[in-house]
């Protein structure tokens, strides 16, 4: 028993930072926001509602009304729907599933660390810059996907390197245990399908066609079947959020737009993010060093660098960054474990080690270089952890409190709305989505580049929206015009302080006609007492109601 503890020390350690740093940011959002427990993106309401409405009424949907192709991890979203199901709805069931996916992934790494690195001490150094440079503790606090996303990414790369290694085409039993992980995979996160396509590619490289296809067919399979639901549902093949968000390429026979097509665009974004950057270096430096043919224990890393650089390529091609350290997590994760094994390869124990062998000189040499080099990795680090709360602060302020005023006065109301998680959680009214995640006929329309004032007030009088909670500045052109229908007249502006993640820092409400004015007035009135007294209100519904 105390040879287990000596040994697992740098797992029973990560696992306790782990639970208490999203405990911190927990609390202190929590303490920022009155004793509200509010989730640092609007994003994780999208999942809930979604899962609540299915839960409920069995229904598909933002709504309880119909089906939307709104999540982008239907899996992510089904696991919220069966807890909410088994356990009944409550607002930290996210959390708790993403802390779960979080705990099973430092297990995961741990494993594989173990196998590589034979000092506990590398272990646990390996297991905190993993912790804080992906950063776990915020994506937990998101209560969204990506852990789960990262943690099947490890196990089914890991388990996908012997196939590539095996000189025979492998058996059934030897593929199994990766094609069991493959099926959930690609419904986390449509990004997985890069890995997904790189390792069959590499198998199909190999003459291993069967293997390559079988697994491609199996990895496909969940997300066929999703689209083909929604497809039958009126809605895209993919989710709406994944072809709003997504890189699409844009067709054209100039030679910069040819390059960029073909991997022109991936090499400026990484070039952008230092952090990308210096994994790709390091993983290049790696492959060269170790040539094929080597020994097993150097060829399986070989391969892992490989295939991390055809994901990061794909990746930055096709999916981009995004925002709030979401996107590009899963490839900092991994980037830095296979730094983590591979450096094992190259440097002696420790740093006395390194004194003994090389000198006082190239010891400090060294040292100087690895801060240098972790510099990016410390920023992303450190302001994971000091915005993270600042986050939950801003949903606070906006998303939740323009949910809280619906729910008051409004709770089953036509609504007109951009962000659209909080209020369709919170309350049970009718949406008309104008960016296109809840509402087909604005997604296509933003597809289509095709949106206009016409089109918006049409809808919206279709479906008789009474007010609607919008940026201004989504619906501004530069030569500022206002894709907002003109007869809408603006009654309030609520505007937070210190914003790091809301699309904008303003939110305007509208009443949809005159006649609805005097009413959006009065309840707004009435509500201002109970805004955050962080928010600046600003907006005719401040004057008495005689001036």
């Amino acid at each position: 028993m105390n040879f287990k503890i000596r040994t697992c020390w740098p797992l029973v350690t990560s696992l306790f930072i782990y639970w208490a740093a999203v405990a911190i940011l927990v609390f202190l959002a929590t303490g920022m926001n009155g004793g509200h427990f509010v989730y640092p993106l609007d994003d994780t309401y999208i999942h809930m509602s979604i899962a609540k409405s299915t839960a409920t009424s069995g229904i598909w949907g933002v709504t309880p009304y119909a089906f939307t192709s709104s999540t982008s991890s239907p899996f992510w979203t089904f696991l919220l729907a069966v807890t909410y199901l088994v356990f009944g709805i409550h607002d930290s069931a996210a959390l708790i599933l993403a802390l779960i996916c979080g705990s099973l992934l430092i297990g995961a790494i741990y494993v594989t660390l173990a196998r590589y690195l034979k000092s506990p001490g590398r272990i646990f150094l390996s297991l905190l810059i993993l912790i804080f440079v992906t950063p776990l503790p915020s994506l937990t606090f998101t209560g969204m996907e990506h852990v789960l996303h990262i943690l099947l990414f490890t196990v089914f790369l890991f388990l996908a390197i012997p196939l590539l290694l095996a000189r025979n085409k492998p058996t059934f039993k030897e593929a199994q245990s990766t094609l069991i992980v493959a099926p959930f995979l690609v419904v986390t996160r449509y990004e997985s399908l890069f890995l997904a396509f790189v390792i069959c590619a590499i198998l199909f490289f190999q003459r291993k066609i069967l293997l390559s296809v079988i697994l491609g067919a199996v990895s496909l399979f969940p997300a066929v079947i999703y689209g083909a639901w929604s497809a039958a549902n009126g809605w895209y093949w993919l989710p709406n959020s994944v072809l709003l968000k997504g890189h699409r390429p844009h067709l054209s026979l100039s030679v910069s737009s040819i390059l960029n097509q073909f991997g022109g665009g991936a090499l400026d974004v990484i070039e952008a993010n230092p952090h990308i950057l210096l994994l790709v270096i390091f993983s290049l430096l790696v492959i060269l060093r170790y040539p094929p043919r080597e020994n097993r224990g150097q060829n399986d890393i070989r391969w892992a660098h490989i295939v991390f650089l055809g994901c990061v390529l794909l990746h930055m091609q096709f999916a981009g960054m995004g925002w709030f350290f979401r996107y590009d997590a899963y490839l900092v994760f991994m980037g830095l474990a296979l730094v983590a094994i591979s450096v094992n390869e190259l440097l002696p124990e420790s740093w006395i080690g390194i004194l003994k062998e090389k000198g006082l000189l190239a010891a400090g040499v060294l040292t100087l270089f690895v801060v240098v080099v972790g510099i990016p990795f410390y920023n992303r680090a450190s302001v994971a952890l000091e915005i993270t709360p600042w986050a939950s602060k801003n949903i606070y302020e906006q998303q939740y409190q323009m949910a809280s005023f619906l729910r008051r006065y409004y709770p089953d109301g036509r609504v007109a709305a951009n962000d659209i998680g909080a209020i369709t959680y919170f309350t049970n009214i009718r949406l008309v989505d104008l960016v296109g995640l809840g509402t087909m006929e604005t997604a296509k329309w933003r597809l289509n580049q095709s949106l206009t004032t016409q089109r918006v007030d049409l809808l919206t009088q279709r479906r008789g929206v009474s007010l609607a909670l919008v940026y201004d500045s989504w619906f501004t052109a530069p030569n500022g015009r206002s894709s907002l229908p003109p007869s809408w007249v603006k009654v309030a502006e609520w505007k937070i302080t210190h914003n790091v993640v809301c699309g904008g820092d303003t939110v305007s409400i509208f009443a949809t006609s005159a006649q609805g004015v005097e009413a959006l007035k009065g309840n707004l009135r009435k509500f201002a007492s109970e805004m955050p007294s962080d928010v600046q209100q600003a907006g005719p519904y401040l004057q008495a109601p005689n001036q």
